[in-house]
């Protein structure tokens, strides 16, 4: 019989989320929009509340012409933050 994986710890999944997120980024640093969201999604998953990541999706959504998903993560990033520095920018 197979048994079922163990879940993921908090820091594998840390981990793992940091890992996808340099990737999104040297993806991005590339011109790879699309494989820079699809790494930033995946990252996401495991680290809802990393605003910095949402930022970084928000761009990638953006540089892909997907305003809406832009738009929604921007203001995710903006209530992940609160008040930011770059908030005016944003």
């Amino acid at each position: 019989p197979v048994l079922p994986a163990a879940p993921a710890t908090n820091a594998q999944s840390e981990s793992q989320a940091q890992q996808l997120i340099a990737d999104g980024q040297d993806a991005a640093l590339q011109g790879e929009h699309a494989q820079a969201r699809d790494a930033f999604i995946k990252a996401q998953a495991l680290a809802p509340r990393n605003a910095r990541l949402a930022y970084a999706l928000a761009r990638a959504h953006e540089a892909l012409a997907e305003p809406s998903q832009a738009v929604r993560q921007y203001c995710r990033y903006l209530a992940l933050v609160g008040t930011a520095p770059d908030a005016d920018d944003v």
